[in-house]
């Protein structure tokens, strides 16, 4: 028997599901915005991409960069843009590693993944993102690259440690929800029975 597993979305209801994701992504960015580099918005990203793909991913970091862009607490950095854009190609980077690593996902599904290579890859992302930032913050500041990633190295840790944790917790934990309450909308299955191989056997000795 095969199990085949296709997507089971129209327009209105992907525009919803994006709406959903972005905003789950938004809120889980500013409750943990007084924690300096404590966040969670990335692997809501990454578990979009995972789940549904890039298309759906993509809209959400840009859903996401504009919102947050305007209203961050800490100063809008959508003014800065050499900033804004370093933060739109770092989160679109978690956006793309959900979707290259949940290619098929929709049978087999993070849980397929131990929770420390989900950990690990969220700390490799985390480090990616924090590099292009730093960049983007030298470029516009014109402080040099060496001299912004020294000082920034204390926040750098504390984002890729946490994020490491955070990556190997909440990404199943939130795959898992999203599949429990949501699988029968979203995805189409269809059982298949293939022929056995004693199946076969049989009708080729009938037609002798």
């Amino acid at each position: 028997m095969t199990r085949q597993v296709g997507p089971g979305l129209d327009r209105s209801r992907k525009v919803a599901l994006t709406a959903v994701m972005a905003a789950l992504a938004l809120v889980a960015n500013y409750i943990l915005v007084l924690a300096p580099n404590v966040e969670l918005g990335s692997s809501i990203l990454f578990v979009t991409g995972f789940l549904f793909g890039i298309e759906m991913a993509a809209s959400c970091v840009l859903i996401v960069a504009m919102v947050f862009g305007l209203f961050n607490p800490w100063g809008p950095s959508i003014f800065i843009l050499e900033v804004w854009i370093a933060q739109v190609i770092g989160w679109m980077f978690f956006a793309v590693a959900g979707h290259i690593v949940g290619r098929g996902g929709a049978r087999v599904g993070v849980a397929h993944y131990r929770s420390w290579e989900i950990g690990l890859l969220g700390g490799i992302l985390t480090a990616f993102y924090d590099l292009v930032t730093n960049l983007g913050w030298s470029l516009a500041s014109g402080i040099p690259f060496w001299a912004t990633l020294a000082t920034g190295i204390p926040f750098t840790v504390v984002h890729i440690i946490s994020n490491m944790f955070i990556f190997g917790i909440v990404t199943l934990t939130l795959e898992k929800a999203v599949r429990r309450h949501l699988a029968t909308a979203l995805w189409q299955v269809q059982d298949s029975e293939e022929p056995s191989a004693k199946n076969k056997k049989t009708v080729q000795l009938e037609h002798m």
